[in-house]
């Protein structure tokens, strides 16, 4: 593995790490690809600003001609490639570009911090790496809680599965209806149908034989006369008395003047 001599500067760099003041943590990086490793370092310093500053940031000398493979922290102004960056507050891109496969990991954190490469976060408080296909990335190192491991549920061998469902409303149960009484109970003996030994004879009847000297009349019966005075035949009978009266008086009449003559 090849490392270039203008990284020597920043190894003596790291050898002043250790008089680090209070409140100051650093980690350190590295990018490989094609058999060449760029070594990073991000720091966290309170005399830092978010800009270059002179003394503690190391510039990135710039890549030989031909070099198909670069790796650097981005950073401001004058000196936009950055071996190490030291900031007030944590927060760094890194740029990798290769035509090559790239392998970045780094060394564990000592506060949480989080490293996002292709969509993927992966925490930095343990010492980790991952692998890119070859081409320009732009990766971010941010601070954040690290992701909860997935945990996948395995039911206990004595865990029977059960499924929930929605119990049916209740249904009307039907009431036995009550028994007859007793004026409704059949008899069997009145109801059955009586066979033909068992009708009850009947007495034969004595019919009239005719008399031969008997009138029949083809005329129908009629029944008595009854007075109707509202009749014109009845009125004209009751009339009789009066005109016989009348005729006798007339007779007498007659016969007196012829008896005196």
């Amino acid at each position: 593995m090849r490392v270039r001599a203008s990284y020597l500067l920043p190894a003596l760099f790291l050898a002043s790490l250790c008089m680090l003041p209070a409140g100051a943590w650093t980690t350190e990086l590295a990018v490989t690809s094609g058999g060449t490793t760029i070594p990073l370092v991000i720091r966290v310093d309170e005399a830092a600003t978010d800009g270059f500053d002179a003394g503690l940031d190391i510039p990135l000398p710039p890549a030989p001609p031909g070099s198909t493979f670069s790796a650097y922290l981005a950073g401001t102004g004058f000196f936009p490639m950055l071996q190490t960056d030291i900031r007030n507050a944590p927060g760094w891109t890194l740029c990798t570009e290769a035509n090559e496969p790239i392998l970045i990991s780094w060394d564990p954190s000592p506060v949480p911090l989080t490293i996002t490469v292709s969509d993927q976060v992966y925490p930095m408080s343990t010492a980790g790496e991952a692998t890119l296909p070859a081409g320009n990335y732009q990766l971010q190192i941010e601070p954040g809680a690290d992701p909860l491991p997935m945990v996948t549920a395995t039911p206990q061998p004595t865990q029977i599965p059960y499924l929930v469902t929605t119990a049916p409303p209740p249904t009307a149960v039907p009431t036995a209806a009550p028994p007859p009484t007793q004026a409704e109970v059949p008899d069997p003996e009145r109801t059955a149908p009586l066979e033909a030994s068992e009708f009850p004879e009947t007495p034969p009847v004595a019919t009239p034989t005719p008399d031969a000297s008997a009138v029949v009349w083809d005329e129908p019966v009629q029944s008595p006369a009854v007075w109707d005075p509202t009749s014109p035949a009845e009125a004209g009978l009751s009339l009789l008395p009066v005109v016989g009266s009348v005729i006798i008086v007339g007779c007498l009449i007659w016969r007196y003047p012829r008896s005196m003559g």
